[in-house]
């Protein structure tokens, strides 16, 4: 299991489209901290850019977006086999199926997990910039810790349960897109007091 994470993780690294989600993911979350004239939620303005409750937040509702690319990441890594029809060949081979299965699942797993710890990268990098000091460590471990690495894991499970489930590579941005609109549906219902 451990030969095909890592393959996986490998293969996925040297994948340009891997970089372009990272970059994004980076940009979105490092511009609205170091600009005050770019805001992607109105009380952006009111805390300074150390504060715990800003990095919570903020992270929440950049990598939100970011599972989006997450689970485009895990339903691609199974399907690839369907779509080259190289899976036959694969699982007559012999290896143990629910071994590559896991293995391809953790290798997506931590990709994604790396990739949408871009966030937390760039708070780390505004917070130099802005305010010349580290931000908080406790609440960058609340961040990844209670909200990235769980939401990592439940979007990258769902996406390639049902990607493996149906052997198509398209149902995995339509699970993508789905997911997403239910993460969003709390964020969207929450009461601001600033409304």
């Amino acid at each position: 299991m451990y030969k095909f994470a890592r393959f996986e993780f490998v293969q996925r690294l040297h994948q340009p489209l891997f970089y372009v989600f990272f970059g994004l993911i980076f940009m979105f979350s490092l511009l609205p901290l170091i600009n005050d004239n770019i805001v992607i939620w109105q009380s952006i303005q009111h805390f300074s850019r150390t504060s715990p409750y800003l990095i919570v937040r903020h992270g929440i509702m950049i990598s939100i977006g970011g599972t989006l690319f997450a689970g485009l990441l895990a339903g691609a890594s199974l399907t690839r086999e369907l779509d080259n029809r190289f899976a036959n060949l694969l699982y007559a081979a012999p290896i143990v199926p629910w071994r590559y299965v896991l293995g391809r699942f953790f290798g997506a797993f931590l990709v994604s997990l790396l990739m949408l710890s871009s966030v937390i990268l760039a708070i780390v990098l505004a917070a130099i910039v802005r305010e010349g000091s580290f931000p908080p460590v406790a609440a960058l471990a609340v961040l990844f810790f209670a909200y990235l690495l769980p939401n990592v894991f439940i979007v990258s499970a769902v996406v390639f349960s049902i990607t493996s489930l149906s052997r198509r590579s398209a149902v995995a941005p339509v699970a993508s897109i789905a997911l997403l609109l239910l993460f969003l549906q709390p964020v969207v219902d929450l009461k601001w007091p600033y409304r």
